[in-house]
């Protein structure tokens, strides 16, 4: 199926004029802001879904941009803590060496000493991704067409 549009340009010089600066605009930097934009809203809902006693975890999560063109940017959003993936996928902590014993201490003060620890789940990104994605890809949208509204002026 084809369709035909007919536009009637009442100023013709002005509307070329706008779409030669909007072809001359940084469209990287617009859609690194874009995907930052969209990236932080990730970030602060993985932020507040951290587990609440790893408080530097919840501060260390930030959105990096990876790759950028004229054609497409990526974020990641991560952090780079060691046990950041432990509290996200749960797993065993035994110690480096395997006739030796792990020794830390709780919250409450108490030290212990204990061959493994199985470190229950915590996920906070995949939840924060799943929950958000859908406003993340709209503020994208919004960003990018106030972006766009920008650079024709």
């Amino acid at each position: 199926m084809s369709a035909t549009v007919r536009a009637t340009f009442v100023n013709l010089r002005e509307f070329e004029a706008q779409l030669k600066r909007l072809e001359n605009a940084p469209a990287e930097h617009a859609l690194v802001t874009a995907a930052k934009a969209g990236g932080t809203i990730i970030r602060d809902a993985a932020a507040q879904k951290a587990p609440k006693r790893a408080d530097i975890l919840a501060r260390s999560i930030h959105v990096e941009v990876i790759d950028a063109s004229r054609h497409r940017a990526w974020v990641a959003i991560g952090t780079y803590l060691s046990y950041a993936r432990i509290h996200e996928f749960g797993g065993i902590i035994k110690p480096k060496d395997p006739t030796g014993w792990l020794r830390f201490r709780t919250y409450d003060g108490e030290w212990h000493t204990v061959k493994l620890v199985h470190m229950p789940a915590k996920p906070y990104m995949r939840p924060a991704w799943d929950e958000n994605i859908d406003r993340a890809v709209r503020e994208m949208g919004e960003v990018l067409k106030a972006q766009i509204e920008r650079a024709a002026r």
